[in-house]
């Protein structure tokens, strides 16, 4: 296919997609065809992608990179002979010619890098002293230090120096690989002992590497000291003179001289030590770890050290010196700002290597790790030089944990000055605030938003979200943070509010530590391998321990608790502060929201908020502002669920509650014996207090069904629960507010006035955060509030505005939810409520509010026990449908009910029963969206029968009764399908109905049973297209009674909707391997049907089912046989539709070799092609046996199986094709159909051809060709 797609000269994209599947398959093919395919790939795409030129060309700096990357791959995995050709070529070349220096001269550079990394002995003797006397003969000119345009040459040999001198440092001074070989067999190796092409695509061994490793050696050091020595120390020395005032540097020399100091330490900042001063007092835990960098790589003393000093901690000192000198008489030059930065970079974090680096690196490595593997091999089968790469990427990563270091007073320093960058100001004009009183008085725009910009930085963000004394001080700052109007600014400060709440996580006031916790880190740290060391105590002796002593684990406990005491107290004063703060009406709005989203943030599972908080929330409420009242019914929500008093639990057995004798052999799902008490049963649900308070209630639905838990828990009898239906004075501190403000009338009814506001029209929905307050409210207070809300209630279900409905329905599900551990009295008193409102309130559901309904209806049951919620269960299930509703009514009541069961899936076995009764009495529903409804509810009931391993069958409505049931009523359709095709009596008028509109009914006057058992196929193909989505099993074999039927319809158009339902459904079907011969059993039934629709649907079926299954198929040599024959058959059925299509399958089952096309076949249609043909009145019998019609059959079924073949080969011409063409063009004059045939595989094969033709007529004679061009070529052409 790669092959056809890199001829096609209009079909770009083609060759795109191609590109893209054969580079999974690229390494296997270079492992298994290493002999033509992996070249002969990579020469015709290089020279016929034009669409790769143009991605190349439109990325010409990606393109130099890739460049240089394939070139040093290249040369580093070429045998020394081979690799010697492009640097004999490359190297003489480049020295005696200058080229432009941002383009071609760049890529020269690096060219020229990647053979100085191949073989830098003969690279290095070709440049260094052609180009060192270029320089130094151009450079003795007098006069040429001060000319404006410099030399290209000059610049040019400048630029390779500079190239080499650039890269130098860091092979001397780091540690990596030196090869990156495909395998370790040397290069040298001749031929007839080793064939090198056998390796392409072999795996590592991972185990056995052999990495050859670059270490430092104390040669190496001594020349990199020699090259600071030579390059940096001038260049501090020239610092030091210019900040003496002794020397003067202009702007570019100053800047030059920095890009010099930043080059030197980027390359050998491993070699540099680092300073070591005393830590910074009060910074950070106190802890007996040590705080240090630590050595865990291989050691690189001894350190380069210039002169007496550090020299790390003296280029900082005089980096700050310039700095300070800059900023006062030079703060213009932003160039030299930004390489200071970049220095300071350097000093603090890079030890070994630079972050962005290594992530970039990591990126790439992944990537190709992800193109290069084997997924079939697996088990990290990955190529000699990936896993190399991965290793250094290891190495690399060690090297970066080094970084970590305690906090100096010169890291301060330099901490500092990158502060004072970041808030710097280049325009003096300071902006007086009179309103903050946080900000000193001169903060300019540009001080400020340089602050916050540092508050921006992702690291610097977890700094203030994630340690209580920082948050302490500094949110409140950003609260009160009202400097400017701005755009820009409040920009800003919006963004850091915004990512502080987003980035947010709970933060530990206490970070517990138990018993066993201590005593395996005792254990830890008892064990002799590896033995472990105190860092900050080292052991004087062998025979002391690392452990710590008693006197430090106290000193540890009591510094623990000191902490703990500290965080609580910086936790509650940022929230008495934030708290304050919205109290003091001082908050401009958007402030106001930030500071009360930050409140937000603090409430906690562990700490109870503070009194004056929740009073803030709650009065928050009925803010008038949308924003303030959606964060407050959030805070509120949360508040409640801290506030959850903890229910006691008992343990139960759920096999004495069976009866059972306990079975842990075998893991049985389904329903059994022993989970039987679960099930829902209208004649065992508790109706009175005993029954209730004697009930075991199971809430979770998962429980029981697979197996039962170790240890089952419910909840305690009544009298061990905690006290319900508590007083004010029973009430905590924090629950009494939320008690006072919605036990006023005036209260509650102006909140709930405003959840019945509309917020966005056409976008609201079910909101979870109000029904989580509301479930709250009920839960924690039992029905303290619920006299309030029952007018609200009643007034809002039956109001027509669809913000009202869903705030009730809000109200309903969290009522129902919150009710769960109410008494007897109490639960019976709301559903005598609730039952009667809801009778009501579903008789006035409108389609905007139904969905939020349905989720209402899905929530109230959710995690309940059925027998908790029988009466609102039995109430959904009455009179599910009813002739004096409407359709949309009686759609509705059905989702409802749909929603309710699902959420209790296995367990109410007796409610699915008798909505099935209801849904089978009603398959031929006069109404569309009725049927559609039933479609997708028949799918929830028969969803749970289920046949898994050792599973039991389910109490569950069973698919194969159901499919018993319906046949019969399904009977007529045969009868009615064969009088469409004879031209009988039309259906039309039986299928005209509900079509354009869904309410209304068919008029017509027909009632017979035909009519209705189209209504009813309707609702079975809906069922199977949702069952086919939604269910585990897509295609039972009860589905295979039903496809008899659906062909029937696949192809009448009198009726749009019944024929989409039914060829959607056969485009859909992925079968198991058990159910293969059930299908294509069932495929050779219908394709014996007398009725010719049927024989050609049937076809189309098979297509999608073989292409679906194909594998499974093919696996089987008999299915391919049984499918062969079966087409091969219907190739020859009397009816001229029929046999198109079995040409189309055949042509398309051949193209995607599902079976070989064989010369024995080939003849067969040739000979079926070549029957007789007598120009003879009908009826009369030819010399063959056949009369005229039957011949002129089997003369076309011939014709068509050889189109077939031409057809099956679009973009290729196999060596038997040419006589097929030429044996078709013979048959171009025969009669009508074959002469249409004919004409058609004409056309087709020179549209499909045509973009090749130059190479696929090599595969004619020139006899055969004169042939086919007549046949080609219309008559017309040559009038």
């Amino acid at each position: 296919m790669l092959y056809v797609a890199l001829g096609t000269l209009t079909e770009p994209h083609q060759l795109t997609a191609t590109l893209n599947c054969v580079t999974s398959v690229a390494r296997a093919a270079a492992a298994m065809f290493y002999h033509c395919y992996s070249w002969c790939c990579l020469e015709s795409t290089l020279t016929t992608s034009e669409r790769l030129w143009e991605l190349l060309c439109s990325y010409p700096l990606l393109f130099v990179w890739y460049l240089w990357w394939i070139v040093q791959r290249l040369l580093e995995l070429a045998r020394p002979r081979f690799s010697s050709v492009p640097l004999s070529n490359c190297l003489p070349f480049v020295p005696t010619k200058f080229l432009k220096l941002k383009v071609a001269g760049k890529m020269a550079s690096d060219m020229c890098r990647a053979a100085a990394r191949t073989n830098a002995t003969a690279t290095l003797k070709i440049f260094v002293p052609h180009c060192c006397s270029v320089i130094e003969h151009l450079t003795s000119v007098e006069g040429v230090a001060e000319e404006e345009e410099v030399d290209d040459q000059l610049l040019w040999n400048l630029q390779i120096l500079s190239e080499l001198l650039e890269h130098m440092l860091r092979p001397l001074a780091k540690i990596y690989p030196m090869e990156w070989r495909s395998v370790l067999v040397d290069f040298g190796t001749p031929p007839t002992e080793h064939l090198f092409i056998r390796d392409w695509g072999k795996p590592g061994d991972l185990f056995n590497l052999n990495i050859q490793w670059h270490i430092p050696s104390e040669e190496d050091k001594l020349l990199a000291k020699e090259l600071l020595d030579t390059f940096l120390q001038p260049e501090l020395t020239r610092l030091e003179k210019f900040l003496d005032e002794s020397l003067t540097l202009s702007r570019e020399e100053r800047q030059q001289c920095l890009n010099i100091i930043c080059g030197c330490l980027s390359g050998a900042a491993i070699l540099l030590p680092d300073w070591k001063r005393p830590p910074l007092e009060n910074l950070g835990l106190k802890t007996l770890v040590s705080r240090g960098r630590f050595q865990n790589t291989v050691s690189m003393e001894p350190d380069i050290s210039m002169g007496e000093h550090n020299s790390r901690a003296r280029i900082a000192e005089l980096i700050h010196r310039l700095l300070d000198h800059l900023l006062c008489h030079h703060e213009d030059d932003t160039k030299a700002l930004l390489i200071i930065v970049k220095i300071y970079d350097l000093l603090m974090l890079h030890v070994g290597g630079q972050r962005d680096e290594f992530d970039s690196r990591w990126r790439s490595a992944s990537a190709v790790k992800r193109a290069m593997e084997d997924k079939l091999a697996g088990k990290k089968k990955h190529v000699r030089p990936l896993l190399i790469e991965r290793v250094q990427l290891q190495h690399e990563m060690r090297i970066l944990d080094r970084i970590s270091t305690q906090l100096t007073t010169l890291h301060k320093v330099l901490l500092d000055d990158l502060f004072k960058l970041a808030t710097n100001s280049l325009h003096r004009g300071s902006y007086q605030s009179s309103k903050s009183a946080v900000f000193l008085p001169d903060i300019s725009h540009e001080e400020f938003k340089g602050a916050l910009y540092v508050l921006l930085n992702n690291r610097m963000l977890f700094l203030i979200v994630h340690y209580w004394e920082v948050m302490v001080d500094v949110w409140p700052v950003i609260v009160q943070a009202d400097h400017s109007e701005k755009p820009s600014i409040i920009t800003l400060t919006t963004m850091l509010a915004e990512k502080m709440v987003k980035k947010y996580d709970t933060v530990a006031v206490s970070r517990m530590v138990t018993d066993s916790a201590v005593e395996q880190a005792k254990r830890l740290l008892n064990s002799t391998g590896p033995m472990p060391q105190n860092h900050l105590k080292p052991p004087s002796s062998p025979s002391q321990t690392a452990v710590p002593s008693d006197l430090e684990i106290k000193e540890s406990e009591e510094a623990w608790h000191n902490t703990r005491e500290k965080n609580l107290r910086n936790y509650q004063k940022l929230v008495c502060t934030l708290v304050d703060m919205l109290e003091s009406d001082g908050l401009r709005w958007r402030y106001l929201q930030i500071c009360f989203n930050f409140l937000n943030l603090l409430i906690r599972y562990d700490v109870p908020l503070p009194t004056n908080a929740v009073k803030l929330c709650v009065k928050f409420l009925n803010h008038d502002s949308l924003a303030i009242r959606k964060v407050a019914i959030d805070a509120v929500g949360a508040i409640l669920k801290q506030q959850k008093r903890p229910h006691a639990k008992i343990a139960v057995n759920p096999y004495t509650l069976a009866y059972q004798k306990p079975t842990t052999t075998v893991i049985q799902p389904g329903d059994r014996e022993d989970n039987r008490w679960l099930h829902y049963s209208s004649n065992d649900v508790p109706k009175t207090k005993t029954a209730w308070e004697g009930c075991v209630f199971i809430d979770k639905t998962h429980w029981g069904y697979y197996s039962w838990p170790k240890k089952l828990l419910t909840y305690a009898p009544v009298d061990q629960q905690p006290l319900l239906g508590r007083t004010r004075d029973q009430l905590s501190e924090g629950e009494q507010p939320i008690y006072d403000a919605f036990s006023q009338e005036e209260f509650t009814s102006k909140f709930i006035a405003f959840l019945s506001l509309e917020d966005r029209k056409g976008k609201d929905k079910f909101n979870v955060h109000r029904f989580v307050l509301f479930k709250g409210l009920f839960r924690n207070f039992d029905d303290a509030f619920l006299d309030l809300v029952k007018p609200h209630l009643e007034r809002l279900c039956i109001d027509r505005q669809e913000s009202s409905q869903r705030c009730a329905v809000e109200i309903i599900a969290a009522v129902i939810r919150g009710c769960k551990h109410w008494k007897f009295e109490r639960v019976e008193n709301l559903w005598d409520f609730l039952v009667p409102l809801l009778r009501k309130a579903l008789s006035v559901v409108n389609v905007e509010t139904l969905e939020d309904w349905g989720t209402c209806m899905a929530t109230a049951v959710e995690s309940r026990d059925p027998r908790r919620i029988h009466r609102f269960l039995e109430m959904l299930l009455e009179e599910p449908l009813d002739d004096q509703r409407g359709s949309f009514s009686d759609s509705s009541r059905l989702y409802f009910i749909q929603g309710a069961l699902c959420q209790q899936e296995w367990r109410v076995p007796e409610l699915l029963h008798r909505l099935m009764a209801v849904a089978e009495s009603h398959l031929n529903h006069p109404y569309k969206n009725v049927r559609d409804r039933l479609g997708s509810v028949l799918c929830s009931v028969l969803m749970y029968d289920l046949k898994l391993r050792n599973s039991t069958p389910t109490r569950s409505p069973h698919r194969k009764q159901f499919v018993a049931k319906v046949l019969p009523q399904l009977a007529g359709l045969q009868e009615l399908a064969r009088e469409k095709e004879m031209g009988g009596s039309d259906i039309s008028a039986a299928n005209a109905e509900d079509i354009e509109k869904e309410e209304v009914k068919d008029g017509s006057c027909e009632s017979d049973d035909r009519k209705e058992a189209i209504k009813r196929l309707k609702t079975m193909t809906n069922w199977l297209l949702s069952h086919a989505v939604r269910t585990l099993h897509s295609c039972p074999e009860e589905f295979f009674d039903l496809l008899p039927v659906i062909i029937l319809f696949d192809s009448q158009e009198d009726d749009p909707e019944l024929q989409h339902y039914c060829h959607r459904y056969i485009s859909q079907m992925e079968l198991p391997s058990t159910m293969i011969p059930l299908a294509l059993q069932t495929v050779k039934q219908i394709a014996s049907n007398n009725l010719w629709h049927p024989r050609r649907s049937v076809l189309e079926y098979l297509q999608v089912m073989i292409f679906a299954n194909i594998f499974a198929i093919t696996s089987n040599p008999q299915f391919v046989l049984d499918v062969k024959d079966l087409v091969l058959s219907l190739l020859g059925d009397e009816q001229l539709e029929v046999r198109e299509m079995a040409a189309a399958t055949f042509s398309g089952l051949v193209h995607y070799g599902f079976f070989q096309l064989d010369d024995e076949l080939q003849k067969q249609f040739t000979k079926m092609a070549n029957t007789k043909l007598k120009k003879k009145k009908k009826g009369v019998i030819a010399a063959n046996g056949l009369n005229n019609d039957a011949a002129l059959i089997h003369r076309h079924a011939g014709v068509l199986g050889l189109a077939s073949c031409v057809q099956a080969f679009p973009y290729d011409v196999p060596s038997w094709m040419p006589q097929i063409l030429l044996d078709l063009g013979d048959h171009l004059h025969d009669p009508h159909p074959i002469q249409a045939t004919v004409k058609k595989v004409m056309s087709d094969f020179r549209r499909t051809h045509h973009d090749n033709w130059q190479e696929h007529k090599q595969m004619f004679t020139e006899d055969q060709l004169l042939v086919l061009t007549d046949l080609l070529v219309s008559p017309c052409y040559y009038a």
